[in-house]
């Protein structure tokens, strides 16, 4: 039982140490399923059998003449997983050739220490695990499915927790893992049988080196591209700027990296932003909902559901304490890419309709330009889109949306007053009867 309990106690720290994280996953994941991936989500981003013997795209000497692999319609993700040649020797001859006795915790062989470490069998079959995992749920080779042959990721699809996974290629890094710890019982087993190895610490250490120059060549990493992690001069100014204020940044974010470099920005000057990227991303309805903000996430300017201007535009920003829009004019990380740039123009038209008269750059420059946020001239109740509206549609009578058997509208008031709610709606076939609810008052 000893190496029952062993894994059991292993297992119980885990648990410990990871539930500030495992206990909020779980409960959302009982509540929604955005982190559940696209159906075809894993097969995109699964390992192509071949690609594990295909040098890297950027290799300087031959990973050009592998370039054809980006026309696999699947496997063919950016992701690296080549073994190395080197790396799959050593690991050979350490599986085939190397000795049965295990390694205990000082190095020296001893059977019969109960500490000893795996055996090269444990890495050899876990390393083969983790790479028929990394194949995905269908073998791919040189691009083409394999239907009939059963992969085993296929049974974590329909695990509850393991589903949310999405990229059976990153079981690469454990395979990795296992493959190097083959490497080094390959070294030992050579270094043994060198008749030139009269000392094993030096043959060892001279075999390391050829192997490690022998991988070095395989993978060629230099010159390894890089992206400029420069911040726009404008952000590193408003980090001093007193007051508490936050920035509203456009284009409207439409990508994932885009807004990972927002959040890099905000790194230096530190002020509330709206948006960024999560791993498993979702609807976020603030800025597509809340009066003037929706505005900006539009260039039609048909609004939404609720008629509002100029003045509840602004008491919405100052409310949520924006001072500045923020014109961003290329989009990273692809920013010498002409066909990455968004598009500027009509982000100014919008701006320039939202902020009015005042709609002239604070600041400038080939990067960026931003915007001062007017006062409204009254401060008024403001309008927002709560829960259970379709997205909004325009028609031939302006924007619109569809609802459900129960939607809200959230109105947030500057104080207390009294308000009028008038409202157009239609039923989709047969009529139906409609009612008000201001809380439980109807």
């Amino acid at each position: 039982l000893r190496p029952v309990l062993r894994l059991a106690a292993v297992g119980a720290i885990y648990l410990v140490i990871a539930s500030p994280l495992l206990i909020p996953t779980l409960r959302e994941l009982s509540t929604a399923r955005y982190m559940v991936p696209e159906p075809d989500a894993a097969l995109r981003h699964s390992a192509d059998l071949l690609a594990y013997f295909m040098p890297p795209r950027g290799h300087l000497l031959w990973g050009p003449a592998f370039s054809w692999r980006d026309q696999w319609p699947f496997g063919g993700d950016t992701y690296e997983v080549y073994f190395t040649y080197t790396a799959l020797v050593l690991a050979g001859v350490g599986l085939l050739m190397g000795r049965r006795q295990q390694a205990s915790m000082s190095g020296k062989a001893d059977p019969s220490n109960r500490y000893a470490l795996p055996a090269r069998w444990f890495w050899g079959v876990a390393g083969l695990l983790f790479f028929l995992l990394s194949l995905g749920p269908v073998l791919q080779v040189n691009g083409q499915q394999i239907e009939w042959m059963p992969m085993p990721y296929r049974l974590i699809e329909y695990l509850p927790v393991f589903n949310i996974s999405r990229s059976p290629d990153r079981f690469d890094m454990p395979l990795t893992l296992c493959l190097a710890v083959l490497s080094g019982y390959g070294v030992n087993a050579l270094t043994r049988r060198l008749p030139a190895a009269q000392n094993f610490a030096r043959g060892g250490m001279a075999a390391s080196l050829i192997a490690i120059a022998l991988i070095v060549v395989e993978l060629m990493p230099f010159p390894y591209p890089q992206s400029t992690a420069d911040v726009p001069r404008w952000y590193t100014q408003i980090a001093n700027e007193p007051g508490d204020f936050a920035i509203l940044e456009m284009p409207p974010q439409g990508d994932y990296w885009h807004g990972a470099y927002r959040m890099y920005f905000q790194t230096a000057h530190g002020r509330p932003i709206f948006g960024g990227y999560i791993s498993r991303e979702y609807y976020h309805p603030f800025l597509d909902s809340t009066s003037g903000f929706q505005r900006l996430q539009h260039y039609d300017d048909m609004g939404d559901v609720f008629a509002d201007g100029p003045n509840e535009w602004y008491t919405a920003f100052e409310r949520y304490k924006v001072r500045y829009v923020v014109l961003q004019k290329r989009r990273e990380p692809e920013r010498d890419d002409p066909r990455a740039r968004p598009d500027v123009e009509q982000s100014r038209r919008v701006i320039a309709r939202v902020l009015g008269p005042s709609a002239r750059p604070v600041y400038e420059d080939e990067q960026l330009a931003a915007f001062a946020v007017p006062k409204p001239s009254e401060r008024v109740p403001f309008m927002a889109v709560g829960e259970g509206w379709q997205p909004r549609e325009v028609g031939p009578n302006g924007a619109f949306r569809w609802m459900g058997d129960r939607a809200t509208i959230t109105v947030e008031a500057p104080g207390v007053g009294e308000a009028y709610l008038s409202f157009r709606a239609t039923a989709l076939g047969e009529p139906r009867r409609l009612q008000v609810f201001h809380g439980d008052v109807l």
